[in-house]
């Protein structure tokens, strides 16, 4: 197992181990502050993403941008990453043989970067148990087992696009 950021991020573009590879134009890795207390998790790249090899570049990066300088902090001050590395087609939801295939990357970044507190939306949620909920349908009912303080966001369409948040469980 890699137990350094390039050794990860070089065996994760290389990864063929679910479909995506053969559709993807770049792995999206992760981006930010290797050091940063703060981690976000998003489902997967959509279009921008995987054109520019960036998560959360589109409207939903704009609005991340935006609630961050709200609470003061920059790109620079956190770390972005997705459950899955690759681009589903048409932007679908990740299938779970493909959230299978992608989540020992995403647990092996939390595992260099130790954040404080990880915010992520359903899909990373799901993501580390045996449940496949659609996003649409529920916001968190698992929590993956990292040390830091879970706190669940609404996935950003839902803001962009007017939706009512779900509920944060308690």
């Amino acid at each position: 197992m890699p137990d350094t950021w390039e050794a990860l991020e070089h065996e994760c573009k290389n990864c063929r181990e679910c479909s995506l590879w053969e559709t993807r134009t770049n792995v999206v890795f992760g981006v930010g502050n290797q050091n940063a207390e703060v981690l976000f998790i998003g489902e997967g790249p959509g279009a921008n993403e995987d054109a520019q090899g960036v998560p959360f570049v589109g409207r939903a990066g704009h609005l991340l941008d935006d609630m961050l300088e709200i609470i003061g902090l920059k790109r620079d001050d956190v770390y972005i990453a997705n459950i899955v590395k690759c681009r589903p087609p048409e932007n679908r939801d990740p299938l779970g043989v493909e959230q299978d295939a992608c989540i020992g990357y995403l647990r092996r970044q939390v595992a260099l970067l130790r954040p404080n507190i990880t915010p992520r939306h359903c899909c990373a949620i799901r993501a580390a148990g045996p449940s496949r909920l659609r996003i649409s349908r529920a916001y968190s009912r698992r929590s993956m087992s990292f040390a830091s303080t879970p706190m669940p966001f609404p996935n950003a369409n839902s803001i962009l696009f007017g939706a009512v948040p779900c509920q944060i469980p308690t």
